[in-house]
């Protein structure tokens, strides 16, 4: 009776040490990762409405000197894993060019997004071409040219600071999206 009564102390001691220590351990566990709608909520507050070149000069032609006004505008979004991309070009209020870049994020893989000065490289995981790009160019009122490729690298521009973090989000949601990586 004695050593079932020890028993049952010891038990109940090592129950009532123990416990306080899961339950601190519980509580500095390391955060949850962020969802996919936080994830691309976070991408897109960075490259969505992205300036890429801008500003105002003088064009002089043989009759005349004229305002030039030019405006070059990254545009974003994301939905259901795939991001659309959209440059436009516009002069003096007239879309001169368009550029639109469709890349399925589960084609990309989350190893190969690189950071260089204000551009995130994304890069297919296989060999693959799978970037359906258009691109549509108005130099008048009269002509209009289409040219449609596929590429296997997208380059995305960015805000000033935060590439290395930008990088990582990408990453984290092309493995959110079932991005591919090599196998080797």
């Amino acid at each position: 009776m004695r050593k079932s009564l020890l028993m049952t102390v010891a038990v109940w001691l090592c129950f009532w040490m123990t416990t306080p220590a899961a339950a601190v351990t519980q509580s500095t566990a390391e955060p949850a990762e962020p969802t996919k709608e936080q994830t691309i909520d976070y991408i897109l507050a960075r490259i969505d409405d992205v300036k890429l070149r801008g500003g105002t000069g003088l064009i002089r032609t043989q009759s005349k000197t004229v305002k030039l006004v030019e405006k070059h505008v990254q545009y974003a979004t994301v939905q259901d894993c795939l991001l659309t991309i959209r440059e436009t070009r516009v002069e003096n209020d007239v879309l001169i060019l368009e550029k639109t870049v469709k890349v399925p994020l589960a084609r990309l893989n989350p190893a190969d997004v690189k950071v260089e000065a204000q551009r995130i490289y994304l890069i297919t995981a296989d060999d693959g071409f799978f970037v359906d790009q258009t691109v549509t160019s108005r130099r008048s009122a009269k002509a209009e040219s289409v040219d449609r490729k596929m590429t296997d690298t997208v380059t995305v521009f960015f805000a000033k600071g935060q590439g290395e973090k930008l990088a990582r989000a990408f990453a984290h949601l092309i493995n959110l999206c079932g991005g591919q990586k090599d196998m080797f």
